[in-house]
């Protein structure tokens, strides 16, 4: 029993240092950084969709404006004294419909010309600003990466200790130990704090007591942790 109670000691250190580097400030930046970066390409991306969407607009829009342009020159260009009264009225009033659709077409281009410049700065925004992610989650990696060399050595050696000790540990109580860490029992050992399971604090029933007093372990019916008596 001492060997396993020695095992799962080693296993609390090693899941304190796991903690530690997990939520180390560094190790939160990374994520951060990761997740902004993430999230400027998925911009990045809806921005590139965007400006096509709009160039096509534009282009669609000065394929109009052009044959309007071309229209109200040709109507221009007709000789006036060729033309009856009616003809040249009629010339007119297509001249100014085709002016006045011209001038909307105009509007078009402008306020699509300043949405596409608008999507352009969005997305030079959008690169600097994964640019300085990737900056920052370089430079808090380092820093990460110096504290595991740091702990490397510790964590290695609680490595060899704990790997030592297996081979002295009955199997299948290493097998059941394993079982209940893996269901996130843990601690999985614990010791009987006067009648109660030293896990949950549950008081014992008097028959699972007994048991104690001929067995080394009994499991807790309560959280499933194992009590042994010291």
């Amino acid at each position: 029993m001492d060997n396993i109670i020695k095992y799962q000691q080693i296993d609390m250190q090693l899941k304190k240092f796991a903690r530690a580097c997990e939520n180390s400030e560094e190790r939160n930046v990374m994520n951060k950084m990761t997740q902004l970066v993430k999230d400027a390409q998925n911009k990045s991306i809806a921005l590139e969709n965007k400006a096509q969407t709009l160039l096509d607009e534009y282009r669609k829009i000065k394929q109009s404006y052009d044959a309007t342009y071309k229209k109200i020159q040709k109507l221009v260009e007709k000789d006036a004294n060729e033309m009856s009264c009616d003809e040249l009225n009629k010339v007119i009033g297509e001249i100014n419909k085709s002016t006045a659709d011209l001038y909307n077409l105009e509007r078009s281009l402008i306020a699509i010309n300043d949405k596409i410049k608008q999507t352009l700065k969005d997305f030079e925004n959008t690169r600097n600003s994964a640019v300085k992610a990737r900056n920052m989650h370089k430079e808090a990696k380092n820093k990460y990466d110096c504290n595991m060399t740091k702990y490397g050595p510790q964590i290695d050696k609680l490595k060899k200790e704990k790997l030592a000790l297996e081979k002295e540990i009955d199997k299948g109580l290493l097998e059941k130990y394993n079982e209940k860490k893996h269901d996130n029992i843990f601690p999985v050992f614990v010791p009987l704090s006067g009648k109660m399971c030293g896990g949950c604090r549950m008081e014992l029933p008097s028959k699972e007591l007994d048991k104690l007093k001929t067995s080394k372990y009994i499991v807790c019916e309560h959280c499933g942790r194992i009590i042994y008596n010291n």
